[in-house]
């Protein structure tokens, strides 16, 4: 089962992260927002436990697993409200849904803006980005409305940070942190962030893993100081086709790991 949602890091990783968790492993996945990988791990056989402390992103994929039918028709319902001209003929609208989407109260409501404000951004986040309806459309409804998925579960961890809740984590056989970008958290004050943001200190998180003896993969998009700040890891490269590559230049992915 792919994911209904667009992946903002677009990731080539999920063919080697399979590689290095066997099937029939336990999976602790943290900063879930699209599932692209932790889906692909579950339906090939992986236990994943997905953790999220961000509650949008918790009621999003809540909703999803009981009724995605209900996520499609209110999303639908938002697009076309007012028929014969797409909401969105006006941009602004779009921009204000963009401030207001978690507002609602109800959480199906909610999840409805979310996917398709989602499906309705060129970066795939729900808070930001530009406007391009290209990738709402009959198909993507329709693998909304299909959404169905084994060996998975998703667990609010109720912590301000994120790292917070590794200490929860009794018994797993991985870790996985499909980050996204690595950054130097330089200049973070004043920084406007989205409902669905998970802040990220990538020092700290380094800082934590570093000590943590437990098995863990991290997924970045390649950047040569991810590489130079966890020089004394492992690292596989990884290019737009999901191949290992040892060309810097073809690279897309970094995954980096500790066994």
């Amino acid at each position: 089962m792919k994911t209904p949602l667009k992946d903002p890091y677009d990731f080539k990783c999920t063919k080697i992260v399979k590689e290095l968790i066997p099937r029939g492993s336990v999976v602790d996945s943290f900063l879930l927002y699209s599932g692209k990988i932790e889906f692909s791990l579950a339906e090939s056989g992986r236990k994943v436990k997905a953790h999220t402390n961000k509650t949008t992103i918790y009621d999003f994929w809540d909703c999803a697993l009981k009724n995605p039918d209900v996520i499609a028709e209110n999303a639908e319902y938002f697009s076309s409200m007012l028929a014969p001209h797409p909401i969105f003929s006006n941009e602004k609208m779009f921009y204000t849904l963009q401030e207001k989407w978690d507002s609602y109260d109800d959480p199906y409501l909610r999840s409805g803006l979310f996917f398709l404000l989602n499906r309705s951004s060129e970066t795939g986040l729900i808070s930001s980005g530009k406007f391009n309806m290209e990738d709402f459309n009959s198909i993507s409804l329709m693998n909304m409305q299909r959404f169905k998925i084994k060996n998975f579960n998703i667990t609010h961890d109720n912590k301000e940070k994120f790292l917070d809740s590794l200490d929860n984590v009794r018994k797993t056989d991985y870790l996985l942190f499909p980050v996204g970008r690595f950054e130097l958290n330089l200049f973070e004050e004043g920084k406007s962030k989205g409902n669905e943001d998970t802040y990220i200190n990538h020092r700290e998180l380094r800082e934590t893993l570093a000590n943590d003896k437990r098995k863990w993969i991290l997924a970045y998009k390649y950047n040569q100081q991810l590489l130079d700040a966890y020089k004394n890891f492992n690292f596989i490269l990884i290019d737009k086709y999901g191949r290992r590559t040892y060309n810097k230049n073809h690279c897309e992915d970094a995954l980096v790991f500790n066994f």
